[in-house]
Parts: C-alpha cells; structure tokens; sequence
C-alpha cells in the first residue's frame, strides 16, 4: 500500500491522515524515536484526518500503521527535499544572531528547503544564501512548522 500515511508537524500538531480502503480499521502509533516509546495510538478508517499534540520541539517521529495487528506501513520523519519552516519568535537583534547558525545546520542535516522567518531577514539573506527567507504566510506546503 504506496502513500498509505501522511503527515505533518506544525506548531506542536502531528496531523495523521491514512490513505487506504474506507472499511478498513487502522491502528495507527504515533511513536518518540528518541526513547521509543508510543505516544499516541488510536484507531481510525481512511480518508480522516486526526490531529495529535505533540512536544512543540523537534523529535523524529515515526508513524506504525497497522491493519488487524499486522504492521502494513512504517512512516519515519523524513524531511529531505521538503520545506520546512522555522519562525525566530524574538525579535532581539541578539537571539537572531545566535539562533540563525543553527537553522542553517538543521537545513544541512535534514536536507531541507529551510524557510527561515526572522524579525532581521535583511541582515542574513547575503550571508545565508541556501535559507528561504520569508515573512507572513509561506505560499508552499510546508512538512514541518517550528517556532522558536
């Protein structure tokens, strides 16, 4: 079953939608990589949404996708090639100078396209030319929204 699951992470939302058979039971485990363990695990049929709240940080996710107790899909955090968005929440000049450094790691250790929203874009653009800078809404699907 190609695309059974997708998923989103937006501000602390997980939003889970399964794509399939619509008289079919799916279980689905929203699960902490970091320690393993289950965070969310519910039961759902296809073509619904479901919107699980998660820690507002980033933690690889994974998503288990079962159909009568046999695991039909397994889903792991992958943003490579996709957009993700980071919101600086401050603007002091001097939390922007310390936090844009790492938002350009995570753009290279995630191989994503880095929408970057700072309360200084015009200070980094010239130096940070492989970041997306951006203001208000981005006009894209975005993977993965954090603010920081």
């Amino acid at each position: 079953m190609p695309n059974l699951c997708e998923i989103d992470f937006n501000c602390g939302v997980a939003t889970i939608k399964i794509n399939g058979e619509i008289n079919i039971l799916y279980k689905v485990e929203l699960i902490n990589t970091n320690n393993n363990s289950i965070y969310y695990a519910f039961n759902t049929i296809a073509n619904t949404k479901a919107d699980c709240l998660i820690e507002e940080y980033f933690i690889p996710w994974k998503v288990n996708v079962y159909v009568n107790e046999v695991l039909v899909e397994e889903y792991n955090y992958d943003a490579s090639n996709k957009n993700v968005r980071i919101n600086l929440d401050s603007t002091a000049l001097g939390d922007n100078i310390a936090w844009i450094p790492y938002l350009e790691e995570f753009r290279k250790k995630h191989n994503c396209n880095l929408f970057a929203a700072t309360g200084h874009n015009n200070l980094f653009e010239s130096e940070y030319k492989d970041l997306l800078f951006c203001l208000g809404q981005c006009k894209c699907q975005i993977y993965m929204l954090l603010i920081v």
